[in-house]
């Protein structure tokens, strides 16, 4: 039984939660207080930080997210929630 505590301290299982991965890096964000939203600039061929993002509603219902590249200020569009 000494074995399964060493090998849940090692992991790092605190409640029913885990600290190590992706959990991890949502932790640092909502630290940080930071929430990027990229899209595909199809000028500058990169993803890239919308400036300006704005939360729109496709006609089907769908969520979406529009602003501007900052580099060459073309619109940008990402579909799905910020």
């Amino acid at each position: 039984m000494a074995w399964i505590s060493v090998l849940i301290c090692s992991v790092g299982v605190r409640g029913n939660r885990t600290v190590g991965g992706a959990d991890k890096k949502k932790l640092n964000l909502v630290k940080q207080g930071v929430k990027k939203m990229e899209a595909y600039c199809f000028k500058c061929r990169n993803k890239r930080e919308i400036k300006s993002p704005q939360q729109v509603t496709l006609k089907n219902g769908r969520p979406a997210t529009q602003g501007v590249c900052p580099d060459c200020n073309t619109k940008v569009f990402r579909i799905g929630k910020a």
